[in-house]
């Protein structure tokens, strides 16, 4: 979506730079293609069940670490199909007051009859995150029965949907102009997080089949979360970037909290079970307020605020947002036909909301293979779909050289049209760089 012929992926992408993180939408490392599946491979892991900390250390070994063990980015479209070009050339209209009468009237026509729709489907997000340099780390002590971790990240979450409004003609003398109160909401959130965590065997011991070892962890998430929301009239920009730059520094609000996630791990030879309960004490982060005292403020600021207002008492947009971290539970089974080799699942048992308020329940279907030798490339693949909300669902691939550097990409299977061409709904890729198993 284009507007005053101004990207607006490339304004969001000034606000992210500037910005730290996003939570709950960035993936990260492998974990792209494995999902929540727990592995003795991926300093991942660690972002999903705890008590992966505890496959993490070979034996005799004390420590492990990623050099940037996750770097990366996604995106996520609505099925818009071709609305870019429409909105370019309503922005290019809203410009324009030297409308004959006929002409006016045919703008409002076409595009009353658009604007409805990319209210409903016009929607985009960008996520991005990495780690922090040799994060995580797992390290244990010869007095402990088990493995702590450490692990700093930070990430970018920013959505922009569509609010629409009827586009009317304003008439002067026998000219004519159109105008509408079309405006684009704009939601950020943006995370600097670290984690503190311990994982211990509890259990080992039964026979055949039944022989395995029960694990179980913890750990604390201290989050830094600042949560921005603005409506940015489309017929009052002339500077897309720098508005949503002002706004978004005017409209933030800053929450530290932390969040408590427990796990449990049964390995066996040739299986592994395991179950992740996620945010057990449902932190809260507050977004900042938008459209209250907009009299102390000015120009396209205010007439901002004020549509903020028109919006919220509509009942479109809340003036005052809370975002809850809810609490669910997290599955996961694999089955290990070699010790390099496996094929497994991972399902959210309950549905919960990123910062911005999407709908998410993952599944994800994986297998990789990871060879003993170091200059054999290790490749995984996956699939992966959301349950709830936008019902999105991707393949992923990935692959590892010398046992150290990882790549992986998503690819969407849903699809939309631009410019006439087809292109996958959601993308993502990502890099790391950690130690090896």
């Amino acid at each position: 979506m284009i507007i005053k012929r101004s990207c607006l992926l490339m304004s969001i992408l000034a606000i992210s730079a500037g910005a730290s993180a996003a939570p709950s939408g960035y993936i990260p490392g492998s974990a792209l293609t494995t999902g929540g599946i727990s592995n003795s491979y991926a300093l991942s892991s660690l972002a999903y069940n705890p008590a992966s900390a505890q496959l993490l250390l070979r034996h005799g070994e004390k420590t492990r670490f990623g050099w940037l063990s996750s770097l990366g980015v996604s995106t996520e479209f609505g099925n818009v199909a071709n609305f870019e070009d429409e909105i370019n050339q309503l922005s290019d209209e809203l410009d324009r007051d030297d409308l004959t009468l006929n002409e006016a009237g045919d703008i409002v026509d076409r595009f009353n009859g658009i604007l409805p729709t990319l209210g409903a489907e016009g929607y985009m997000k960008l996520s991005s995150g990495g780690a922090f340099p040799l994060m995580p780390v797992v390290f244990t002590f010869n007095a402990l029965p088990g493995n702590l971790f450490v692990d700093a990240s930070t990430e970018v979450l920013i959505s922009g949907r569509f609010l629409d409004a009827p586009v009317s003609v304003q008439i002067s003398g026998s000219n004519g102009s159109v105008s509408t109160q079309s405006s684009l909401y704009l939601k950020s959130g943006t995370d600097v997080r670290v984690g503190f965590g311990y994982a211990q065997p509890i259990f080992a011991g039964g026979t055949d089949w039944k022989a395995g070892q029960f694990i179980l962890g913890g750990k604390v998430d201290v989050h830094r979360v600042g949560l921005s929301k603005q409506v940015l009239l489309i017929d009052d920009v002339d500077d897309f970037g720098d508005t949503i730059k002002n706004d978004y520094d005017q409209n933030e609000a800053v929450t530290t909290a932390a969040s408590l996630s427990v796990g449990a791990i049964w390995k066996a030879e040739n299986y592994q079970l395991g179950l992740t309960l996620n945010n057990v004490n449902e932190p809260e982060f507050d977004y900042g307020v938008v459209g209250t005292n907009c009299g102390g403020l000015t120009g396209t600021a205010q007439n901002n605020c004020f549509q903020a207002q028109n919006f919220a008492a509509d009942g479109r947009i809340d003036s005052t947002e809370t975002h809850t971290m809810r609490a669910y539970s997290t599955v996961d089974a694999s089955f290990w036909a070699t010790p390099n080799l496996m094929l497994g699942t991972s399902l959210d048992l309950g549905e919960h909301e990123d910062f911005l308020g999407a709908s998410q329940q993952w599944l994800t279907i994986a297998t990789f293979y990871q060879p003993g030798h170091w200059a054999i490339p290790g490749i995984r693949a996956g699939f992966r779909q959301n349950q709830v909300g936008s019902e999105l669902s991707s393949a992923t691939f990935g692959f590892t050289l010398f046992k150290n550097v990882n790549f992986d990409l998503e690819y969407g299977l849903d699809t939309t049209t631009v410019d006439g061409s087809s292109m996958p709904r959601s993308l993502a890729f990502n890099f790391g760089f950690e130690e090896h198993f």
